[in-house]
């Protein structure tokens, strides 16, 4: 359960994933630095330089485990079209600069 300045950005992806056939690969999660250990325990960072695609996730991670993660919809020349929840207290859509990022999360593998 979340509440006004808890953190639930995860939340949200999770959430999203969840909704999605066939689910979440990562089930529910509830940090950055969680989402961000399952996709390298899962063979699903995808390498520096590589685009994003629409469904990937963004993670930006502090020194002390936490950060911020986030719904990739779009990758243009380094700027990344997002879907966050947590921004601001609500869903956002924004951009990145993806030299911000600590790094990609693939979920689901794509052909």
């Amino acid at each position: 359960k979340t509440g006004v300045g808890q953190k639930w950005c995860a939340y949200f992806v999770s959430w999203a994933y969840r909704h999605m056939a066939p689910g979440s690969p990562f089930g529910t999660l509830a940090s950055a630095y969680k989402l961000w250990q399952w996709g390298g325990r899962n063979d699903r960072l995808i390498v520096e330089g590589a685009p994003a695609l629409p469904g990937d996730v963004f993670v930006i991670l502090c020194g002390n485990l936490s950060g911020h993660v986030g719904l990739v919809v779009g990758d243009e020349a380094g700027q990344l079209s997002t879907v966050e929840g947590n921004s601001r207290n609500s869903v956002r859509g924004l951009q990145r600069d993806r030299k911000a990022l600590t790094a990609i999360v693939r979920p689901v593998p794509f052909v």
